[in-house]
């Protein structure tokens, strides 16, 4: 800012403002847009939008600050003012810069592993297309504006409109990217922007939809600078974020500056300084790239089992998520009943997987017996206290050995009609589910919990609502001195075999769960957590309870 103030030549200003000032800013650039990425996680998104708002609160200001210094004391001292002002403003707060991680001492300034990437390239693309395409709004709305018979006032105007839309767009798309996923918000802001500003800017006949497309565009287009740090420092955990940042900062320097060139070149020599036909034409392709680049790096993350969000396949992590309320609610349940017993169902299934892990985990029982008709895999905690019997569902007094000595039981039978038939399905969800139940009760098990389904009803004419709901209302009725019944929606988990339906299901499911919280779906995860959390609560009477999917999701997260 400062030595431009002196210059009196255009090179002089290119190597002033342009050269060095480039450098300078690029020096604040990497590092502030990394540090919020770095001590946020649930709600990254949110920290960096909001951290990243402040360039356009600065640019909003710096606009009406700078016309009003250079109409009171001339353009050199504007620029002096500024340049002071950016000193202190800009040393002060770097002071209070911390990193969450200490650097490690690094032998290189360019980190060329990432390079080996499809992931980095992807996000480079995205970048460059992206820059190339975005300023041409903000370099030619003045212009465009005193065509149709506006003054520079009126343009100086939109771009205010524009900087404020910004400061909103860049904090609403950060809580929204930490609901739906980075790359998601993304991809669908990226869209939105060239459906935009392709017909409201080449259409526009007054000042009235210049505004209109001034205040949209900056809601919607400007995420693509405030979600790439979440983007990078989601999957490059282990390269230190402020250098992959600035490797990919080089591709939107790139890109902003070729993109800058062209779009004049165009305005030039085919839109003949008349209109902005080609240049806008120019603009919507490269930030229709840019959203194309965005999607193919999506599906790239999701085929390496990345992020998972909106329309993404859900896929549920081997790790435990237990909960200091849980872990003490187990402590408690074990000093209160030493010498309890569990005997699970159903393990091999994906919810009596997870129930398995859970009670182990707990280390609440003294034994866990699993029955089932192939053994599990199991090299968690406490793995000594696991014993597997083979299953026969159709030998009740076999059962009644098994049950005998246990205190507890989990029962996750289950199949699909699809998979084995209307037959096999009513034989394994409702006859081997009832005579489970019954030795049981024979074999003075005191407490049962039942894995069923949201929705179950012996009244209802669909045949899977109808068995879950007979065994449901069986299983009540046979005088257990307590029984609980869980009543999950879809349960999402990467599962080992393919259902067509359930895994297009998966896609579209949690967007509704957003519409209905706690309504369409439920991790296989949270249902066993709820199943074995619920065991250790203190009962005093006989009881026959119900806890349905939204009780499930309420318990699970107020104990995180």
């Amino acid at each position: 800012y400062i030595l431009a103030s002196f210059s009196s030549k255009v090179w002089q200003l290119m190597l002033t403002q342009g050269v060095l000032f480039g450098v300078g800013a690029s020096f604040l650039l990497a590092p502030t847009n990394s540090l919020a990425a770095q001590w946020f996680d649930k709600y990254r998104g949110l920290a960096t939008g909001i951290s990243i708002a402040g360039s356009s609160i600065g640019g909003l200001w710096f606009t009406v600050a700078t016309q009003s210094i250079m109409d009171q004391i001339g353009p050199e001292w504007a620029l002096r003012i500024l340049g002071i002002l950016t000193l202190v403003v800009t040393g002060t707060m770097n002071m209070f810069y911390f990193q969450r991680v200490p650097p490690k001492p690094r032998k290189r300034i360019i980190e060329l592993s990432v390079t080996k990437r499809l992931t980095f390239w992807l996000i480079a693309l995205e970048l460059f297309a992206a820059y190339a395409g975005y300023w041409a709004l903000v370099f030619y709305i003045g212009t465009t504006a005193k065509q149709i018979g506006g003054t520079l006032q009126d343009g100086s105007h939109l771009l205010l409109v524009l900087n404020a839309g910004t400061v909103i767009g860049r904090v609403i798309t950060g809580y929204i990217a930490d609901k739906f996923g980075s790359i998601n918000t993304l991809a669908v802001s990226l869209i939105l922007t060239v459906a935009i500003e392709v017909p409201l800017w080449m259409t526009a006949k007054s000042l009235a939809p210049l505004y209109v497309l001034c205040t949209l565009y900056g809601l919607i287009s400007s995420t693509f600078i405030s979600l790439n740090p979440v983007i990078v420092a989601v999957h490059f955990k282990d390269i230190p974020l402020s250098s992959v940042l600035g490797m990919t900062n080089m591709f939107s320097g790139l890109g902003g500056l070729s993109g800058s060139l062209s779009q004049g070149a165009i305005f030039e020599t085919y839109d003949k300084r008349m209109n902005f036909t080609n240049t806008i034409i120019f603009s919507g392709t490269f930030i229709l790239l840019s959203a194309i680049a965005t999607l193919v790096l999506r599906a790239h993350v999701i085929k390496k089992g990345s992020d998972r969000r909106f329309f993404q396949r859900i896929v549920v992590d081997d790790k435990l998520v237990l909960g200091e309320p849980f872990t003490k609610a187990a402590s408690e349940f074990k000093a209160r009943s030493p010498g309890k017993s569990a005997l699970v169902l159903g393990s091999t299934g994906e919810v009596g997987r997870e129930v398995v892990k859970h009670l182990m985990a707990s280390d609440a029982f003294d034994k866990v017996t699993v029955l089932a008709r192939r053994p599990i895999e199991y090299t968690g905690p406490n793995a000594e206290k696991l014993k597997q019997k083979p299953a026969d569902f159709e030998n009740t007094e076999q059962l009644e050995r098994d049950f005998a000595g246990h205190t507890h039981a989990f029962s996750c039978l289950g199949t699909t009609r699809a998979k084995n038939g209307k037959d096999a399905f009513y034989k394994v969800d409702h006859d081997y589910a009832l005579n489970a139940a019954k030795a049981a009760k024979t074999a003075g098990v005191e407490h049962y919990s039942n894995c069923s389904s949201n929705g179950a009803d012996k009244n209802s004419m669909f045949l899977y609502m109808k068995t879950k709901g007979e065994v449901d209302s069986e299983i009540q009725d046979m005088g257990f001195p307590r029984v609980s019944i869980f009543h999950p929606s879809m349960l999402m988990c990467d599962r080992k075999e393919a259902r067509l339906m359930e895994r297009a299901a998966s896609y579209v499911m949690p967007l509704l769960d957003y519409v209905m919280p706690g309504k369409m779906t439920i991790p296989t995860s949270t249902v066993a957590w709820a199943m074995v959390n619920n065991t250790f609560k203190k009962v005093d009477t006989p009881v026959a309870e119900l806890l349905t999917n939204k009780q499930m999701l309420d318990e699970f997260k107020k104990s995180q």
